[in-house]
């Protein structure tokens, strides 16, 4: 997947993950136009980032260009989709990252590196999810990377990602009365 759509994807899981997490017993406040709200931007912003971090094992990325080393060094290691693009690797992060930065912080970096390794998941290439083991996985209908499908679902997240911040924000109501408004006026 291109860097444009694993944001898109990442925000529409980000999102949509964001009503069950209570039930986990992580507590992040949902946002609101009218104060700041901390723990979602928080949140929000790792869901990004969690979203374009695994490709930062591959030189010419979005991610990798902000951080010159570690891509030669990653790729060098461990090639591209292998280890940044398995369980495992979403598993160190859960695991250790509570001890040095906040929780809506670290499980919005896991829900964004997930979302990355489905969407990856959707492409012919697939990744190493069960890593260090060696075959690749994919889901059974896949897409080429920047081809005609990608740019297809890429619009529909956009959709999707912009109902939902609707939605969460109270807006959605008034989107749905101005589109009607706009139907009736234009007859």
């Amino acid at each position: 997947m291109l860097k444009k759509t694993h944001l898109a994807f990442g925000s529409v899981c980000g999102l949509a993950v964001l009503p069950y997490l209570p039930v986990l017993g992580i507590h992040i406040p949902e946002p609101s136009l009218s104060m700041q709200t901390p723990g979602f931007e928080t949140y929000g912003a790792a869901v990004l980032l969690g979203a374009l971090l695994p490709d930062i094992d591959k030189k010419g990325t979005a991610i990798s260009r902000r951080v010159p080393v570690l891509p030669w060094l990653f790729s060098k290691v461990f090639g591209h989709r292998t280890a940044l693009h398995s369980l495992l690797f979403v598993w160190l992060l859960y695991t250790y990252l509570p001890y040095w930065l906040p929780m809506p912080f670290v499980i919005g970096l896991v829900i964004g590196v997930l979302s990355h390794l489905l969407g990856d998941m959707m492409t012919h290439q697939g990744i190493r999810l069960l890593w260090p083991l060696p075959f690749d996985i994919r889901l059974p209908i896949t897409f080429e990377t920047g081809g005609k499908i990608e740019y297809v679902i890429l619009k529909v997240l956009t959709v999707v990602a912009a109902y939902q911040v609707a939605d969460i924000t109270s807006l959605l109501p008034w989107i749905i009365k101005g589109f009607y408004a706009i139907m009736y006026a234009l007859g």
